[in-house]
């Protein structure tokens, strides 16, 4: 009878279960041989015939195959066994002993990048979608001071960023290519919408009339009409982004020239008023002394729109200048704030805005941003303007392509101007000459206390420093100094 082996050995391993299975003694295939013989012995003497003795042994032979048989089913078993547990055990073992390698060791770029998404997750979001926060949020929230909603005191404030309110007014911010274009036309303006119904609601009981963003009708504005005609107590008409053209301005014109309300701002910003609306304009400053901010940011009125308002600016200076040393002299318009950013107006526009300056009126913030068919003679008769000028406190000509032969007629002016006090040159197409042309004015002239030329220019970073530096020194002479 064949000896069934036993399993192969093994690595040594700790498992109770396995040490159990592996100690286990097979059958003793021995020991059921020769008890099986003794019962073949004890069949003989019984004195069974030979006949019936061979036929015990020969089933004895096919009982002793059978049980030997199953002997070798046992062990196949029991070697099956012990494989699968070591396998399991071993992998287990495997499996913990990485977990600590991986735990221990340290976090590379990529574990580390991964292990913040495991241990963080909501990060990962706000990493993926920063792009889409920046945007909205600049879509969100007005971009220059002008839009805020602020509850100050802006008229005959001694702070000029009380008083600026044109700005850079467009409320949406959209990709666009690099480089100073106009710039609504850059970024984009959200049109506004039609609401349906009276809108009297939004203002009744105010002393400010504040409508933006809305595409008033033709019912609505004269819905708004017919209420500023009859009050007296407004002191701020706004109407930006309205989808004014000029036939609906004509009502509102009536109005506001006919309300007994001393109004002080008239926000038109980013509507479609043409020359024929800024010169009525012009003949509203005459009749409202009360009025001292005029926003026209965004609207088409072109260079002849802007003679009609300088002209107008210049004649009531001139009246005023006339009878102020009378007794009880009569009003007349001292106008703070003056927004022409975008409005389509080149050198001819230029050359109004310059005469208007050097009659040295009230103004105290010009804007003239985004106005891109201004070229380099333009900025010379600015600047030429700007020597004789002294009362202008900011300036703002951001995205404009004033370049560096711009930016030299400008400094050659405000050399000798003693009144400015910011000057805003973002994306004005200046490289590192017109950067150090700047740095010259701030050597000579210790009026400027802020420059902004960044971003959009490309001056380097060491005379974008000696700008700053300078500035530094005129804000530190600035300061009053303690008795």
């Amino acid at each position: 009878m064949t000896k069934v082996p036993s399993p192969p050995p093994g690595p040594k391993v700790s498992s109770p279960v396995i040490e159990k299975i592996v100690e286990k003694p097979a059958p003793d295939t021995e020991t059921k041989k020769d008890e099986s013989s003794g019962s073949e012995d004890s069949s003989s003497d019984s004195g069974s015939s030979s006949s019936d003795s061979e036929s015990e042994n020969e089933e004895e032979k096919k009982k002793s195959k059978g049980q030997g048989e199953q002997q070798s089913s046992g062990a196949i078993r029991h070697r099956i066994i012990y494989v699968v547990c070591y396998i399991h055990l071993s992998t287990n073992i495997f499996l913990c002993s990485s977990v600590n390698i991986y735990n221990s060791a340290p976090l590379t770029p990529f574990r580390e990048s991964r292990q913040l998404e495991i241990e963080k997750p909501e990060e990962k979001d706000i990493k993926s979608d920063s792009n889409a926060k920046s945007v909205k949020e600049q879509k969100d929230l007005p971009i220059s001071e002008s839009d805020t909603d602020k509850k100050v005191s802006i008229f005959n404030s001694d702070t000029d960023g009380e008083n600026m309110h044109g700005g850079n007014d467009p409320d949406e911010v959209e990709a666009g290519e690099k480089g100073a274009t106009s710039y609504l036309s850059r970024i984009g303006v959200k049109p506004g919408i039609p609401v349906e119904g009276s809108v009297t609601p939004m203002f009744e009981g105010k002393s400010d009339i504040d409508l933006n963003s809305i595409a008033l009708s033709n019912e609505q504005v004269t819905e708004i009409s017919d209420y500023l005609a009859k009050k007296d107590d407004i002191k701020t008409f706004s109407l930006r982004n309205a989808c004014l053209d000029s036939d609906k301005f004509e009502n509102i014109l009536k109005a506001l020239k006919t309300t007994k309300s001393e109004i002080q701002m008239i926000n038109m910003n980013l509507n479609k008023l043409n020359a024929t609306s800024a010169k009525e304009i012009g003949e509203l400053l005459v009749e409202k002394p009360s009025l001292q901010i005029l926003l026209l940011h965004g609207n088409p009125v072109g260079d002849t729109g802007i003679k009609y308002i300088s002209e107008s600016l210049k004649d009531i200076h001139s009246a005023y200048l006339s009878h102020k040393d009378e007794e009880n002299p009569p009003k007349y318009c001292q106008l703070l704030e003056l927004d022409l950013g975008d409005t389509a107006i080149g050198d001819e526009g230029v050359e109004h805005v310059s005469t208007l300056l050097e009659s040295n009126t009230s103004l105290k913030t010009l804007n003239l941003n985004g106005n891109t068919k201004i070229t380099v003679a333009g900025w010379k008769r600015l600047g030429k303007a700007l020597k004789k000028n002294t009362t202008l406190h900011t300036l703002t000509l951001d995205f404009n392509t004033i370049g560096d032969d711009g930016i030299a007629g400008l400094v050659s002016g405000l050399k000798d101007n003693q009144t400015l006090k910011v000057l805003e040159l973002e994306e004005g197409s200046i490289s590192d000459e017109g950067g150090r042309k700047l740095v010259e004015l701030l050597k000579c002239n210790t009026t400027i206390l802020d420059i902004t030329v960044s971003p959009g220019n490309a001056i380097s970073e060491k005379i974008r420093g000696e700008i700053v530096n300078y500035l530094g020194l005129n804000k530190a002479a600035a300061q009053p100094k303690s008795s």
